[in-house]
Formats: structure tokens, sequence, C-alpha cells
């Protein structure tokens, strides 16, 4: 019963805190498109990590969970890149170059919902390749496996107390 009520109230901040990284990407305009370049310029590199630390063991076996994560995250990452790009390609002011010719970001606005959707489904899987560049035995930690740690358990509720008051 508490465990429902802990994954109920881990859903909701979740929900809360993309909602707020959205709204803060929003408001932030066009350094929001740095901040985009720079996550998947960071994916890069954690992908370019896995692919060359990998490499060996996915040729024997590239059904192996580790090397699907690979593939699906330079899918992922692909996706971003390609959803930046559509996104920053807009009418370039007088005397500029387009994004793609080396110019700076001209947003178009109706494209910021997929790229940010597109980084939303990114960042996951950057987040468990980055676990296995830590050493991490297991490339995930999932909600349920989270919310059986006695710590979380205590941070959960302290946090809904404090902000109940």
């Amino acid at each position: 019963m508490h465990g429902d009520r802990l994954r109920k109230g881990l859903a909701q901040f979740m929900s809360i805190a993309l909602a707020w990284t959205v709204t803060l990407a929003l408001v932030v305009g066009c350094n929001a498109a740095n901040s985009y370049r720079d996550t998947i310029a960071t994916s890069f590199g954690y992908i370019t990590w896995a692919q060359g630390e990998y490499k060996v063991s996915c040729t024997a076996n590239p059904s192996a969970s580790t090397c699907a994560l690979i593939t699906r995250s330079i899918g992922l990452q692909n996706a971003a890149v390609d959803a930046l790009d559509a996104y920053c390609n807009g009418l370039a002011a007088t005397g500029q170059q387009q994004w793609k010719s080396g110019g700076p970001c001209s947003p178009v606005k109706g494209l910021q919902g997929a790229l940010v959707a597109a980084l939303a489904a990114l960042n996951p899987v950057i987040a468990d390749l980055k676990l296995l560049a830590t050493g991490k035995s297991s490339p995930k930690l999932t909600a349920d496996g989270l919310l059986d740690k006695p710590s979380v358990h205590a941070s959960l509720l302290n946090a809904r107390i404090e902000g109940g008051r």
C-alpha cells in the first residue's frame, strides 16, 4: 500500500520535474539551442565511449542487452540531431548564414516540441550509458528498485511532509 503511494508520488514528482524542464527551455529561448546542442554532444561522447568499450563483445554477440542499448542510443541521438537541425534552420537574419551552413540557430518555434520530445527520449538511454561508463554492473536501476531502498522511502516521506506544510 505504501509502495503504491510512493510510486504515485514519484511519478507525480517526475511529471512536475519534466514540465519545469520544458518550461525553462521555452523561457530560455536561443540559449536553449546551446543547451540542446550540448546535450546532444554529450550523448555523442558517451555513445563513442560505449562503442569503443563494447566493440569486441558486441561483434561477438550483437543481441546482448548492452549492445541493444548502444544501438538504441545511436538511433535516438540521430533523431535528436535531426530535430535540432530542423528547429534551428529557420529563416536566418539578414547577413547571417543558415544554421546548416555554420550560422547561428534561427529557431522554428513550432518545432521545439519535437526537439524536446527527441531529447526526452534520448536522455534516459544516455543515463544508462553513463551508468555503464561509471562501472556499475547493472545498466539501469528501475523505479521499483529505487523505491525499495529505505533511504528513498525516508527522502520521499520527508519531501511529502515538508511540501505539505
